[in-house]
């Protein structure tokens, strides 16, 4: 019974301010790791998902998963997954080099078979030629164009650093390549500039050495780039002028960046501290606290034909968020932001009725609506003004079916979520 409960928690989706999610992990899919490194969505909108424990797709026929046992993939740990031409899927690992699967037969280029310096692929991107660039943990830069493999490392180019850690493709073979010391720009064939070296923008937290890493590279609409470091925040670059943000500076949870993905008009940022999307004006965070984001920790995001977000967590799988506006939780006038607590209701589970504790900072019309797990509001449990201070709201069980319940409170731009559960 207990068991049937927690799946019943885990496969939960609920629509609220005009947002669904949707979660997929070990417990309720057959993702093969919890730990989702990266995120890519092929011509036909099948979502790749490159894991700690081997790579999984996800399509309108269902499951596919390839892991060490099933596949030519000898290491389970995939940092990147890129799709190529037609059915094929370039995937490349912690320790065992680049992989190829076509649909059919699967390609393995290591640094045994073949002239890769490095074993560790951090990004592959494919230029228009058909060119596949690898970054690699160590040997510098690789262009293969499926028979010659070109290197780019310290002992042929003003490189400062063999780690390239990320690479973005602009007008056919220009790219900008990511290093673990700072961004460049190289013609792809033998012309390199250094664009700007991020020096330590704060102490490494895990010690070594104290430069930043350029983590994530992307473009948006009007060729401005936005970068994302190991430990130093948001950059962004017109071209002509930088632009920094932080938590110093702006409502962004964490100044490490994994990941970054542009969706018109909207950045979707991924920290260590949640999901973040910024509109050039505000910022709204995603949290475990104000929705059904299952980690904070953001390691990969891809956004599909539809508009829905993928999002990659370090230990709890996969999010996947089709949001149908944008409204900011960050206030641009930050003097008097509400501050919403809510406490572990009790009893829980409960039979009767169970009370769910909350703490209001200031005053505020407070509407709290109960859903069940589908997503499908019930009622309304309050809606009116409520002084500050501690509060406490009951629940009665009559008139409900055992389950697992949602309790949204909101006030103002802040909503926070409670979970109980019912049993009769």
């Amino acid at each position: 019974m207990i068991k049937k409960i927690v799946y019943i928690i885990i496969l939960f989706t609920i629509c609220a301010c005009g947002e669904e999610w949707r979660l997929y992990n070990q417990d309720n899919s057959p993702l093969p790791g919890n730990h989702v490194y990266s995120i890519a969505i092929d011509r036909m909108q099948r979502k790749w998902f490159g894991t700690d424990s081997g790579v999984a797709c996800l399509s309108g026929d269902g499951w596919q998963v390839f892991t060490a046992k099933n596949s030519a993939l000898s290491s389970g740990v995939i940092w990147t997954v890129t799709a190529g031409e037609g059915e094929e899927m370039w995937i490349g690992t912690d320790n065992s080099g680049v992989a190829r699967y076509d649909g059919r037969e699967w390609k393995v280029w290591n640094s045994k078979n073949s002239m890769l310096p490095n074993d560790g692929i951090y990004d592959i991107q494919i230029d228009a030629e058909g060119n596949k660039w690898f970054a690699t943990w160590g040997g510098g830069l690789v262009r293969f164009d499926d028979e010659i493999m070109t290197v780019w490392n310290q002992s042929n180019t003003i490189l400062d650093h063999d780690k390239i850690t990320s690479l973005f493709i602009e007008n056919e073979q220009m790219l900008w390549v990511g290093t673990a010391t700072g961004l460049y720009l190289f013609d792809g064939t033998e012309e390199w500039t250094r664009i700007k070296s991020f020096g330590p923008q704060k102490a490494n937290p895990l010690g070594g050495p104290g430069n930043d890493a350029v983590y994530e590279i992307a473009m948006d609409s009007r060729r401005r780039l936005w970068i994302g470091l190991k430990y130093g925040g948001i950059w962004l670059y017109d071209r002509s002028a930088w632009r920094f943000y932080s938590t110093a500076n702006s409502p962004l949870p964490n100044d490490r960046i994994y990941a970054i993905a542009i969706e018109e008009e909207l950045k979707w940022f991924g920290t260590l501290n949640g999901l973040v999307v910024y509109d050039n004006l505000d910022w709204k965070i995603y949290t475990t606290e104000n929705s059904l984001l299952p980690d904070t920790r953001i390691y990969s995001i891809a956004i599909d034909a539809e508009g829905t977000k993928w999002v990659g967590t370090m230990n709890a799988g996969v999010a996947a968020l089709q949001s149908h506006r944008f409204s900011a939780i960050v206030q641009r006038d930050p003097k008097r932001p509400h501050h919403l607590t809510i406490d572990a209701n009790y009893p829980n589970p409960f039979n009767s009725s169970t009370l769910i504790p909350y703490q209001l900072s200031r005053s505020g019309h407070l509407k709290v609506d109960l859903y069940n797990i589908r997503g499908h509001r019930i009622k309304t449990l309050l809606n009116r003004s409520v002084q500050s201070g501690t509060h406490r709201l009951r629940l009665e069980g009559y008139g409900l079916s055992s389950g697992v319940y949602l309790i949204r409170f909101q006030i103002g731009n802040v909503s926070k979520i409670s979970r109980c559960l019912y049993l009769k």
